[in-house]
């Protein structure tokens, strides 16, 4: 019986059976059940609303009945965890994040941000010269450029920076 209802009026499973939820899947059918069954038929019976009632008053004619789907934890949710995945590869501006969860823009927020190990070799070899300068205000002999510069560098087997022995 559930699964009649379940095919018929798009409701998941987990929504309608104890046994098949668990938190994750309960969480991805909420998401399911707003996206493929509730707004669509609010989107549809909104915009026969919106056509029936706006004629009936003067200056309405720019004017939709709508609703805002950032209000909805579910969506919200699902909204959260994309902006988590657009910050992991740090392809948007902090703008473009905030707006995707429904934050307001903030000054400066309009530069895309890459992590530091993704410099590429003549950027990380002139900001290991800086970072020299910068301690002992005196270039070291390239050597010890060298490691330093390896220092800021990540090892593709363990991901993380190398240290002084390893460089």
């Amino acid at each position: 019986m559930e699964v009649r209802i379940s095919q018929r009026y798009d409701i998941p499973i987990p929504l309608l059976k104890d046994n098949a939820a668990t938190y994750n899947n309960f969480a991805v059918a909420q998401f399911a059940f707003y996206h493929d069954a509730i707004l669509p038929h609010a989107d549809l019976l909104l915009g026969e609303l919106t056509a029936w009632l706006m004629p009936k008053f003067k200056n309405s004619e720019n004017l939709v009945l709508t609703y805002d789907a950032s209000d909805i934890p579910a969506l919200r949710l699902r909204n959260f965890e994309e902006a988590k995945v657009l910050r992991q590869i740090a392809s948007n501006t902090d703008n473009e994040i905030r707006t995707i969860i429904g934050y307001e823009n903030i000054e400066g927020g309009d530069v895309v941000f890459k992590p530091a190990n993704q410099l590429p070799m003549d950027t990380l070899a002139n900001y290991a010269d800086t970072l020299l300068e910068s301690n002992d205000g005196l270039k070291s002999h390239s050597v010890e450029r060298f490691v330093k510069a390896m220092m800021l560098e990540c090892n593709s087997t363990t991901g993380k920076a190398f240290t002084r022995d390893e460089a």
